[in-house]
């Protein structure tokens, strides 16, 4: 009976362990995702040429004579199931002017700076750097074939 106590309680011990590092597992990427996300992973924009015209609709011209162009930029928000919303800080939106912020992406990689310089295993075996960043690439393999 008492043998059966040993054995659960090892096994609980176990699946918290296998969820601590799953959780583990979990920050790190999003610290990543975080760390290298850029403004295109959010937004997309055109830029295009527009052709000045006066208040008669005839092409304004500069003082040699050419046509002045006005080069304008259309932003625009990516659809939220292309965007991961672990990279953004805040979105506002107001009198037509929409602002995104991104999470700090220093941090994220001072986080992940500080973590990674501490892991590295003592004994000169697998390092928990190279297991993290292992379950890392398959944890991205697998968010890009659910997109």
């Amino acid at each position: 009976m008492r043998s059966s106590y040993f054995l659960q309680s090892a096994k609980y011990k176990t699946r918290q362990e296998n969820d601590l590092i799953l959780n583990l597992i979990d920050l790190v990427k999003d610290d990543a995702k975080i760390a290298f996300a850029n403004i295109g992973d959010v937004v997309n924009w055109k830029s295009y040429d527009v052709p000045l015209l006066d208040e008669f609709g005839k092409p304004r011209l500069d003082k040699n004579g050419n046509q002045i162009i006005s080069h304008e930029t259309n932003v625009y928000l990516k659809s939220s199931d292309e965007v991961d919303p672990i990279v953004i800080d805040k979105v506002t939106s107001g009198n037509g002017i929409t602002t995104v912020k991104l999470k700090d992406s220093d941090k994220a990689k001072e986080r992940l700076y500080k973590y990674f310089n501490n892991s590295d295993d003592e004994n000169n075996n697998i390092s928990t750097v190279e297991k993290l960043l292992s379950a890392i690439t398959q944890g991205v393999r697998n968010d890009n074939q659910d997109r």
